[in-house]
């Protein structure tokens, strides 16, 4: 008895010990992504970059207040005079980790959530290594690459794109369960699960490429006669995936029919070193700086850090080898390290003929606005590899792997001499050469070894070298750079809280950019008025909210206008009121170092001031919604009001000649302002009382999901001047209400809730047997 109870301790401890083990790169992993992501969570500061206060931060402010008023965050209200905002896929409307924002302010949620999706990233990449038979320390290398890059550090401070990049190594794990365990249906519901999550958390160029990734992943792990057939299970956790996030894909779906971009992009536009690798600077962008420098200076622009260091470069190298020439490892090696050279030329944007075909072939390619972005894939696969080249090094190195190091040494050695390479300058590149150097040496001892513990040694200091060297680099990354003691959310002063005290009213900033968040925050610049409620006419976007009538709506102010910048863009000196005022635009917020009358002459104020601005009002401004006794039918209303706005000043242009009339002469044909209410985003009541016909418009964008009703009967939607809500009312006392709705909203939820219930039954069914036993999976785990 005492010696059965010994052995069952003894069992006992030897299992909790394996435990431990399999637990630690997952400790390992959790520990050095908090340290990469202190700012983000430490008290008493925050992260707060531009694109924090100017798009990330106000989506998740118009979602957070939805939110807690128990309704779906539809529309956004206070920008574009009100556009998409479930249809918005860089929102994330629907995600679900965004209900933090229930407990801590937006701020606060998105330093927190920053901090677990990168942790997300790292254990899903020993996750992903692992059921690669990568062995524990090579998956925790892995792990701890994939965190600490400077790919991944730069996105932290792009929110909406780093909610994507955590979710894809998961996803490919999900993918290769699918394909090799013996009981698939548990991984087809993991699928299905991190599916949702990419598609819930939303950058359409991010999502894109994880398409990408995964259909190259599915590929190369699906490369095996006994493996094809499980490409069904494959498809099948992916479309019920796509089921549960259908509600935001009907709606970006339905958004992306309206945009302007839809239609893809301009070779020319790509070409830009802000959002292309320059090929000269390749080194600079994969290697990475050790100095006190600025990241995106040395890399020639922020998006370009990809920053993974030389010694993770030489590991990436001997795992490539390793795993193309080992036959069991060939199929998906070969599999990802092609997509990861395509991603890496797809990075140069189009100075390459491989981009120009794929520009031109593959569908979707074109919709990209960053092609540098493609580097997020060329870091993930060489983090992949770089664990593999550890797993190589703690069994020994062999001479192929040192001659391919060699060669690759010597290869990027000559083209930094010869200037084909740009090293930045000559301290860089001794610091390359150094670190190339000693671990070359560390690789030909481990090779030369044969005593298993000095081979695990040697392999462990190469292993120390990556982790200082990525650790190193990362102390001067963005983040640390952008943290500071106030949330963006708190920059209110005189001019703010009197724009959002005002009842009626669009207002228009004529701020600076490239200024402090203390600045451009009160200074309204594009978005940033969603933090204060203040609605806008003027917005800030690259995608589904540059609506075509919004974009074509521009040529009232200028021939050729580049819908993608901020409206203000489109004006010239001096301003005027009137056609600001046929725009809705009631307030202009000005820069005091402007003088207003060169900037906005005949502009009455300034009616509020603080250190930095003015509030000025426009004397031509009607009213939120506006009566006209008259409209004129026009196949162009944005060139008659750039061209002879005095022949229309008194009617309202619309596209249909049906809806054209006279002033009826039964008094002055002036149009007249309304009051309008607004209980919610996505409805809008006004009433009349006027002893003629009119045609009623407010300032609000005309988009396709709008619908009208006059007295509780449906009415046709009149576009005004190509751009607001309009209807037609007849003489007497009248009550309008507009309402929107988002397109098969109601049946898409339904299918939503029917695929997670589905994936639950999928998940508990496959839990246990008939039999009541856990089932035993096959396919990776480790060595």
């Amino acid at each position: 008895m005492e010696e059965g109870a010994e052995g069952g301790e003894e069992g006992q401890a030897g299992s909790q010990r394996q435990r431990l083990t399999a637990a630690a790169p997952f400790l390992i992993v959790t520990a050095i992504g908090l340290w990469l992501t202190r700012a983000f969570w430490l008290p008493g500061g925050y992260v707060v970059g531009f694109d924090t206060y100017a798009y990330s931060g106000p989506n998740l402010e118009v979602t957070e207040r939805a939110l807690r008023n128990w309704r779906l965050p539809i529309l956004n209200d206070l920008i574009f005079g009100g556009v998409p905002h479930l249809g918005n896929p860089s929102a994330a409307a629907l995600y679900p980790p965004q209900l933090l924002t229930l407990l801590v302010d937006a701020n606060r949620a998105m330093g927190l959530l920053v901090a677990a999706h990168v942790i997300l990233l790292g254990g899903g990449m020993v996750v992903l290594a692992r059921r690669l038979d990568v062995g524990l320390l090579g998956a925790t290398a892995a792990g701890v690459v994939a965190m600490a890059a400077g790919s991944t550090l730069t996105k932290t401070i792009q929110f909406e794109q780093i909610l994507v990049v955590a979710w894809l190594p998961m996803l490919l794990a999900s993918i290769h369960a699918v394909l090799t365990s013996n009981r698939p249906w548990r991984a087809v519901a993991g699928l299905a699960a991190t599916t949702a999550a990419i598609l819930l958390a939303g950058h359409p160029q991010l999502v894109y490429q994880s398409v990408v990734l995964a259909l190259a992943a599915t590929i190369g792990f699906a490369i095996d006669d006994s493996r094809w057939r499980r490409l069904q299970q494959v498809a099948a956790g992916a479309a019920l995936g796509i089921c549960i996030a259908i509600p935001q894909l009907v709606a970006v779906l339905y958004a992306t029919a309206d945009s302007a971009l839809a239609d893809g992009r301009e070779l020319s536009q790509l070409s830009s070193p802000a959002l292309s690798l320059q090929p000269r600077l390749a080194a600079r962008a994969l290697l990475g700086t050790m100095q006190d420098r600025d990241p995106a200076a040395f890399a020639g622009g922020f998006e370009s850090i990809a920053f993974i260091g030389v010694v993770v470069a030489i590991l990436s190298i001997v795992g490539v080898v390793h795993s193309v020439v080992d036959r069991r490892s060939r199929p998906w090696a070969s599999s990802f390290a092609v997509v990861g050279v395509l991603a890496l030329v797809w990075a140069m944007g189009p100075r390459s003929t491989i981009f120009r075909v794929a520009f031109d072939v593959v569908p979707g390619f074109d919709l990209a606005r960053a092609s540098v972005r493609w580097l997020v894939i060329v870091v993930l696969v060489a983090a992949l590899f770089a664990g593999v080249g550890v797993e190589v090094l703690w069994h020994r190195a062999q001479r192929r792997h040192l001659a391919a190091v060699g060669i690759s040494v010597v290869v990027v050695g000559g083209l930094l001499a010869t200037g084909a390479l740009d090293a930045a300058d000559a301290r860089s590149a001794a610091i390359w050469a150094i670190v190339a150097l000693v671990v070359v040496v560390l690789l030909v001892v481990n090779s030369s070894m044969t005593r298993r513990r000095f081979v695990r040694g040697t392999a462990v200091v190469i292993v120390a070298l990556a982790a200082l060297e990525l650790l190193t680099m990362s102390t001067n990354s963005l983040p640390q750079a952008m943290r500071t003691d106030s949330p963006f959310t708190s920059h209110r002063t005189t001019t703010t809280d009197f724009l959002a005290s005002s009842e009626a009213g669009l207002m228009l900033a004529l701020t600076d950019d490239a200024r402090p968040a203390d600045y451009q925050v009160p200074g309204m610049r594009p978005n940033t008025n969603v933090l204060s409620e203040v609605p806008s006419i003027d917005g800030y976007d690259g995608g589904v909210q540059i609506t075509e009538r919004w974009a074509d709506a521009l040529r009232r102010l200028t021939p050729t206008p580049a819908p993608e910048l901020p409206l203000r863009n489109s004006l010239d000196l001096p301003i005027e009121p009137e056609p600001l005022g046929r725009l809705g635009v009631r307030y202009v917020l000005l820069d005091r170092q402007r003088p207003p009358e060169v900037f906005i002459p005949g502009w009455t104020g300034p009616l509020a001031t603080d250190e930095f601005f003015e509030v000025w009002e426009n004397p031509t401004w009607v009213g939120d919604a506006v009566a006209w006794s008259a409209a004129v039918w026009s196949n162009d209303p944005a060139e008659l009001l750039r061209e002879t706005p005095a022949t229309v000043a008194l009617a309202a242009l619309v596209d249909d000649p049906a809806d054209a009339f006279e002033c009826e002469p039964v008094g002055p044909c002036t149009p007249v302002g309304l009051t309008v209410e607004r209980p919610r985003p996505e409805r809008i009541e006004v009433s009349t009382q006027f002893d003629r016909p009119t045609l009623v418009s407010v300032s609000q964008q005309a988009l396709p999901g709008w619908r009208v009703t006059v007295d509780g009967a449906s009415a046709d939607v009149v576009v005004v001047d190509g751009l607001f809500l309009g209807v037609k009312v007849p003489a007497g006392d009248h009550q309008i209400s507009f309402g929107y709705e988002s397109p098969w909203l109601t049946l898409s939820v339904v299918v939503s809730l029917l695929a997670i219930a589905a994936t639950i039954a999928l998940a508990i069914g496959a839990t246990v047997d008939r039999n009541g036993r856990l089932p035993q999976a096959a396919g990776g785990g480790g060595r």
